[in-house]
């Protein structure tokens, strides 16, 4: 089991159990993940950090041997705490020119345990999350994904997307984040929102596009600084009556790039067509929404400009273009894929 943490003083802890729960300390409050849903607590005793004891529960202390951990010498110490059957072995990779701990080992009956550490007095900014949200993670293609979402049916609604990369380091300043959100059990158009940055790999939206309660997927797409496209779809259940009313208007940004989102059902696509204008840049999102599709194949397909983009497996595919001409683009299932059409 792999476990990351977080650690900011004075009083902040956040840890994550790689594929499973996660949870957030702040002074006096602890935040669990569970069930898709954050809840909150009252700790017995309030988080404080740092806060180091490797001393005082220490029967013996000795100095081992040398080692080097990513090219920096290091001073190994040893300590043991109770005896006999039940003896805990520790040792401590110290850091011959920084006095940092690097590795620490442990070894107890039936249990061992080796932590890293790491960015000593990095940038951190650990923050409460927001209680009743509903909060999904997926891992591909080197990107972990966790969207939160903070549904309110006939109203605005809140989306949080927190991405990270294979080291689980932050993924700052991507040129598009992007949502797409569709009810499935209702063949509805569906909308899509662009994501802002936040800070610390977080990009937030908010938009009245969860209008009622019931089954929903929702789709990120993340534009990545290299510029390769990476996409999640997440699978949510809305309460009827979910999250208080804001109330809040949400300005939508304009955007030079017209935004087409087409929703792959097994006997229909919706919409099927939309108007094009001449030279504008288009881009197409499309997101399938039957589990294990083939109809549609594995990719989308643009002929008369020799576009094609691969469904990923999250089944979402993009292909953007110039518009060459006022018209229309069609859209038709075939066995070779999602194939598109300009036509008059």
């Amino acid at each position: 089991m792999t476990t990351q943490y977080e650690y900011q003083s004075p009083d902040r802890l956040h840890y994550q159990v790689v594929g499973g729960t996660e949870s957030i300390a702040i002074g006096g409050t602890q935040y669990d993940q569970d069930n898709e849903t954050w809840t909150s607590r009252a700790r017995v005793d309030p988080f404080a950090f740092p806060s180091f004891d490797n001393t005082s529960p220490a029967k013996t202390v000795t100095l081992g041997g040398t080692d080097n951990l990513n090219g920096a010498p290091m001073q190994i110490v040893e300590s043991t705490t109770g005896s006999g059957d039940s003896a805990t072995n520790y040792a401590f990779w110290i850091g011959m020119d920084d006095h940092l701990v690097h590795q620490y080992a442990m070894v107890a009956p039936a249990h061992f345990m080796l932590q890293y550490y790491s960015d000593y007095n990095a940038p951190m900014d650990i923050q409460p999350p927001t209680v009743g949200a509903l909060v999904q993670q997926q891992q591909a293609d080197g990107l972990t994904s966790e969207l939160s979402v903070v549904p309110r049916a006939a109203d605005v609604s809140d989306f949080d997307v927190a991405l990270t990369d294979a080291a689980g380091k932050p993924v700052n300043a991507a040129p598009r984040v992007m949502l797409v959100t569709a009810m499935t059990n209702m063949q509805h158009p569906a909308n899509s929102l662009l994501a802002q940055p936040a800070g610390g790999g977080h990009y937030r939206a908010r938009g009245p596009w969860i209008y009622m309660g019931g089954p929903w997927q929702i789709g990120v797409v993340a534009q990545l600084a290299d510029q390769q496209t990476r996409s999640a779809a997440f699978h949510f259940n809305v309460p009827e009556n979910s999250g208080p009313v804001v109330s809040q208007k949400v300005e939508d940004s304009p955007s030079p790039v017209l935004q087409i989102n087409l929703l792959v059902y097994a006997s229909s696509i919706v919409p099927d067509r939309a108007d094009i204008q001449a030279n504008q840049p288009v881009r197409v999102t499309a997101m399938l929404m039957e589990p294990d599709q083939t109809r549609c194949g594995g990719k989308m397909t643009l002929p008369e400009l020799g576009l094609a983009a691969t469904f990923s497996d999250a089944g979402l595919g993009e292909l953007q273009f110039a518009a060459p001409r006022t018209a229309q683009v069609r859209a038709t299932c075939s066995a070779d894929g999602l194939v598109l059409a300009i036509t008059s």
